[in-house]
């Protein structure tokens, strides 16, 4: 399923006007930091795009409960947070939780755009 997902989450970005910049898919959660690269898009949209097309993915594959939570929980970057430290601390998250010691290792997380490390 988190194959599923990081495919939809990479996939969406044509379909949306959005750019991924890092994404991170945990046992219970997924973390993603999306750009908007064109005028209208929006990151909402990408999000609710992303949702439908992978929980359909998923059912697909056999998934029978429920995929995701009715809501989102969005943060905006703000001008005194740095972009880079924000995707750092998303492929991070399976190092905090002990799933593996460096998140390069850990195959359901990435840095898309580059350039963070």
């Amino acid at each position: 399923m988190a194959r599923i997902a990081v495919t939809c989450l990479l996939g969406q970005q044509k379909k949306s006007g959005c750019r991924l910049d890092a994404y991170c898919v945990m046992p219970d959660h997924v973390h993603f930091l999306v750009t908007p690269i064109a005028d209208g898009c929006s990151t909402l949209t990408y999000t609710d795009r992303w949702k439908g097309w992978a929980a359909f993915e998923m059912r697909r594959a056999g998934w029978t409960g429920t995929v995701w939570q009715p809501r989102s929980y969005d943060h905006l970057v703000r001008r005194d947070e740095s972009v880079e430290e924000v995707a750092l601390y998303i492929v991070g998250n399976p190092v905090r939780t002990g799933l593996c010691s460096s998140w390069e290792e850990y195959p359901w997380c990435g840095i898309v755009s580059g350039g963070y490390e």
